[in-house]
């Protein structure tokens, strides 16, 4: 479990710290502005892949996510992932429902899912756009993130040892599904060649649609 969490926060953030910075050298010359907004979204996603490193040290659970009476520290930490761990990639934060105070660990799933399933549009899909769905019902929480890139055959399974971009997006994948199970929820991929991905990933609530463990 420790490997997915770094995997999926550190090893994702640096990835898109990577992104940006590249980015900002290419517009360097050219569009000094827009290199500077490269730079400035690098510094943000580095500050926050270091909170999370420390979290993770502590309890694999981020920090604002604890004792979330309101329910809008989850929204607003899809929102964060959003802006900045998709670069190049136009990305949409939809929330469906009344958002309520949901169990730390399943917030936090929820997060590093989002993350995960970002960074394989980056860096697999060919998308330009894509949608983080958030959407709250009476006895669970559903996150959707769906693109538009050039799709997969899902059903395709990676060999063990396999190496290049299937390898990561199977690893990036199976470590979605591994979460969503560990806290019984489930994770569920639709894709075609052609037709884009949507990774979704569920978790039940108790009864009083607002758990706090």
């Amino acid at each position: 479990r420790l490997s997915r969490e770094i995997h999926d926060s550190v090893g994702q953030g640096l990835s898109s710290i990577t992104l940006l910075l590249g980015a900002a050298e290419q517009d360097w010359d050219r569009r000094p502005t827009t290199a500077r907004e490269h730079v400035a979204a690098a510094g943000s996603a580095a500050r926050e892949g270091l909170d999370e490193v420390r979290q993770i040290v502590r309890d694999l659970a981020p920090a604002d996510l604890e004792d979330d009476e309101t329910g809008e520290a989850l929204p607003a930490a899809l929102r964060r992932v959003a802006a900045t761990g998709a670069h190049g990639v136009e990305v949409q934060v939809r929330v469906h429902g009344d958002p309520i105070g949901v169990p730390a660990a399943i917030a936090s799933a929820l997060v590093r899912s989002t993350r995960g399933a970002l960074a394989n549009v980056v860096e697999h899909s060919g998308a330009h756009r894509a949608v983080v769905s958030l959407t709250y019902l009476s006895d669970e929480v559903l996150l959707d993130v769906r693109d538009d890139g050039h799709g997969f055959d899902p059903t395709l399974r990676v060999r063990p040892g396999a190496t290049g971009e299937r390898a990561d997006r199977g690893r990036g994948l199976d470590g979605i599904h591994h979460r969503a199970a560990d806290l019984g929820g489930r994770a569920e991929v639709e894709s075609a060649p052609g037709e884009g991905t949507t990774v979704s990933v569920r978790f039940p609530l108790d009864g009083r649609g607002a758990g706090r463990g």
